[in-house]
């Protein structure tokens, strides 16, 4: 039988969907990577795993739910994630985003037949993933179809691996710790032997990653991240198992996923530098460059004290690239909130940062704040940050491309009789070289 798998949403997601693509390969199916719409006719199972932090992801989520009975009414189609969470989220209502106005008329249990999820065949909440085998292996498997499909080569160089899961933030613009729960870190063991797997299918760059990285470790004691002492134990944590995959023999690069400002310490830093197989790329998780806006958010740190952490990676990595998460139009922000914002963003010079204009999300303190702003508001202050964003990502990249850089190739492809790779830099540029003329 065959199926696919598509990923919304960040990279515990991306992490979570491979591992059930590999068990469900392991099983006997056959995984077809569509791309067109007559390849849909090959698919016994569509897989979605989504994601509901902001409503475009929610929108993407429902649409490529869609997607698969249009080209094919026979095939199955699951829904599994976050979207599906969010669906019972907030006194038993749906998710109320800027795409949906059912409101208290939307219950979890009516959605399999509202317009929310038309033609989902199966809900399976974040708790319910693994439970997708069970499903899919349930059905007889007499169908031995093969889809006759020709791709670029692409090599599974980098590798997600989830060590942590869940957040206890709980900032007042976000449904994750209600869609995740409380944070849960994975035995160092157990993630040494998964990156041991990763080696024998030639993964050689590893990317550790979490709800909220920078909490991994605490519930092991009993910590909170605002505990006193909670960070510093973090950053052991944190430190050790990066020490224990760098000595691991086939991996070649280590990256972290996204982390708070506060995990940010001289110390922190120079064991990192001592740490050969680490890749100077981080993503800092800012979400505003105005403290008024940040104190709304229950972000427990200011402008200066992201300041600082940025320089300190720049003084320790001193090409290292740095890129973040900003949410603009958060309730209550004036024009002259977002151009304090926007000045900040553009003097942190962040490469290829995500911006957002902020979703409600039912449930969320956020979502019952004064000073909601309108949909074309917001919009147009990201499309105004997103533009400023890009001219100086595009300045960085021709500050790399003045220099020679090594980078793992994760793609080959011809054109014009010569054979190009396409691969990053440890400072995750991506760079485009020929290969085979």
């Amino acid at each position: 039988m065959n199926f696919t798998i598509k990923t919304v949403g960040c990279k515990v997601n991306s992490y979570e969907t491979e591992k059930i693509k590999n068990e469900l390969v392991q099983l006997g199916l056959f995984y077809v990577d569509v791309e067109k719409k007559e390849e849909y006719k090959y698919l016994d199972f569509y897989i979605v795993n989504t994601c509901s932090v902001t409503s475009i992801a929610d929108k993407k989520s429902r649409q490529m739910l869609h997607l698969a009975k249009k080209y094919n009414p026979d095939v199955k189609v699951i829904a599994i994630g976050c979207l599906v969470d969010s669906l019972s989220v907030g006194s038993d209502d749906a998710r109320r985003g800027d795409d949906c106005r059912r409101g208290d008329d939307c219950r979890r249990g009516e959605c399999l037949q509202s317009p929310h999820l038309e033609g989902v065949d199966y809900l399976l909440s974040n708790k319910e993933k693994d439970k997708v085998i069970e499903l899919i292996s349930s059905f007889s498997k007499n169908k031995d179809v093969r889809a006759n499909i020709t791709n670029n080569t692409y090599n599974r160089v980098r590798s997600f691996i989830k060590i942590q899961d869940g957040c206890n933030q709980y900032c007042t613009y976000c449904i994750i710790p209600f869609l995740r729960g409380n944070i849960k870190s994975s035995d160092d063991n157990v993630i040494v032997n998964e990156v041991k797997e990763k080696i024998k299918s030639g993964v050689k760059e590893i990317v550790l990653t979490g709800i909220h990285l920078s909490s991994f470790g605490l519930d092991r004691v009993g910590l909170q991240y605002e505990n006193e002492g909670a960070i510093e134990a973090a950053r052991e944590s944190l430190l050790e198992i990066i020490r224990c995959v760098s000595k691991l023999d086939g991996i070649e690069r280590i990256r972290l996923g996204s982390l708070e400002p506060r995990i940010i310490s001289k110390e922190f830093l120079k064991s990192l530098v001592g740490i050969e197989k680490f890749c100077a790329n981080f993503c800092l998780s800012l979400q505003s460059g105005c403290d008024k806006t940040l104190k709304r958010m229950n972000r427990h740190y200011t402008t200066a004290d992201f300041e600082t952490a940025c320089n300190l990676i720049r003084e320790h990595f001193p090409n290292a690239t740095i890129t973040t998460d900003v949410i603009v139009g958060f309730p209550g922000e004036t024009e002259e909130d977002f151009n304090e914002s926007l000045s900040f963003v553009k003097r942190m010079r962040f490469y290829n940062p995500n911006i957002f204009p902020y979703s409600r999300r039912s449930g969320t303190k956020a979502d019952q704040m004064d000073g909601q702003l309108s949909n074309q508001v917001k919009h147009d202050r990201a499309r105004i940050m997103i533009a400023e964003c890009e001219k100086i990502s595009q300045e960085i990249e021709k500050e790399y491309n003045r220099e020679e850089h090594d980078i793992l190739v994760e793609e080959t492809f011809d054109e014009n009789g010569v054979t190009y790779g396409i691969g990053y830099t440890k400072e995750y540029i991506r760079k485009k070289i020929a290969i085979k003329t």
